[in-house]
């Protein structure tokens, strides 16, 4: 009876150990499943686009220097945020130091008038008087003195001509110059920096003022030869500044790329007759360089490499297989697959990372293949 019992006792025991063992097999397999996110190749359009940075800048920025540094601005018109048109006066500069010149020049002038009228009247006078009523024999020798004096008379002439033309010269000049004293604005557009300072002086280091014709926006790329051939002068292209989108017009492309970087300049002009976008804000330029239609198509993070060569995870019978693909464009979060899945073909998108060709699946559908 004792020994029947033990065996009893040790056979339960056997049994217990054998569920439990079966028990822990099934929940290992059950925990070796891993759930994975796929979705279906379908057919669709795709194309590459670019992102180039840059900043809008006016097309037409003309900064103002004083010809005469060192004077002291007597009259100021504008401040910066004012709209200007051609012509408009900006400020003046002290005009006594020029108005001295002009004084001194006008008297040297004056005097140069009178020297020559002297100069002149002597000529004349003398012209008159060469043959005077004298003896027959003494005329030879009268004559040859008459015309040396008046020889004389006509290089004095001439001295005294070119004196006066030299001292009308500076005289205009200084005149001139009293009118640079005085500035007006070249073109039309906003004051958008002003160095200026009524009463004080004005120095050369730096623009007196800055105006700039925001009508119409710029903006400057240099960019590589593989990207030169996307452009060409008249294409439009979009353009995001901050929440707004704008349209700009390729002006200038520059075949010959500058010999120190190798880049090539383009110049895209952007109409703002609304004023509604700010020179210097920074905006994105959105570039398409090619496109396909009804091509293969995946989301870009279901593809991983191996050793550099790209390769999905294809659903079969519900496993996973490692399949090598051969891409094309890429359009940022997708791209194009030229062979290695199909129309159809149900791919890994998430949790690839972490399976293997044997790894037990639990298939969750994408979001792409809930929409459709």
């Amino acid at each position: 009876m004792g020994k029947r019992f033990f065996k009893m006792v040790i056979f339960l025991q056997i049994l217990c150990i054998g569920l439990m063992g079966c028990s822990q097999l099934a929940k290992n397999q059950e925990e070796r499943r891993v759930a994975v996110e796929v979705t279906t190749v379908k057919k669709s359009s795709i194309a590459e686009e670019i992102t180039l940075g840059s900043k809008l800048l006016p097309i037409n920025n003309v900064m103002i220097f004083p010809k005469t540094p060192g004077l002291e601005v007597t009259e100021l018109a504008v401040n910066v945020g004012d709209t200007v048109k051609k012509g408009d006066f900006l400020f003046e500069l002290d005009k006594t130091p020029v108005r001295q010149q002009i004084e001194i020049a006008r008297r040297s002038y004056e005097q140069a008038q009178k020297n020559y009228r002297s100069v002149k009247q002597q000529v004349e006078t003398s012209q008159q008087s060469m043959f005077p009523d004298i003896p027959v024999g003494m005329l030879k020798g009268y004559q040859n003195s008459a015309m040396m004096s008046s020889a004389m008379l006509e290089n004095s002439l001439l001295t005294a001509e070119a004196q006066l033309e030299q001292a009308r010269t500076v005289y205009a000049t200084t005149l001139e110059g009293l009118q640079e004293m005085e500035y007006y604005a070249p073109i039309e557009g906003t004051v958008t920096q002003n160095n200026l300072q009524k009463n004080q002086m004005l120095l050369n280091a730096q623009p007196a003022l800055v105006i700039s014709d925001t009508r119409q926006l710029k903006i400057d790329l240099y960019v590589s030869q593989n990207l030169y051939h996307s452009f060409y002068t008249g294409k439009e292209v979009l353009l995001q500044i901050g929440d707004n989108e704008a349209t700009g017009r390729v002006a200038i492309v520059n075949e010959v790329a500058d010999l120190r970087s190798n880049l090539h300049y383009i110049q895209i002009i952007v109409d703002n007759l609304a004023e509604q976008l700010l020179a210097g804000s920074f905006c994105k330029i959105s570039l398409q360089r090619q496109k396909k239609d009804s091509v293969s198509v995946i989301p870009k993070k279901a593809v991983f490499f191996e050793e550099n060569e790209p390769k999905v995870y294809v659903i079969t019978d519900q496993q996973a297989v490692k399949k090598e693909v051969q891409l094309g464009i890429d359009a940022g979060d997708l791209v194009e697959v030229i062979s290695g899945v199909e129309e159809g073909d149900e791919i890994i998108v998430k949790g690839q990372h972490y399976i293997d060709e044997n790894t037990l699946l639990i298939i969750v559908r994408g979001d792409e293949d809930e929409d459709s």
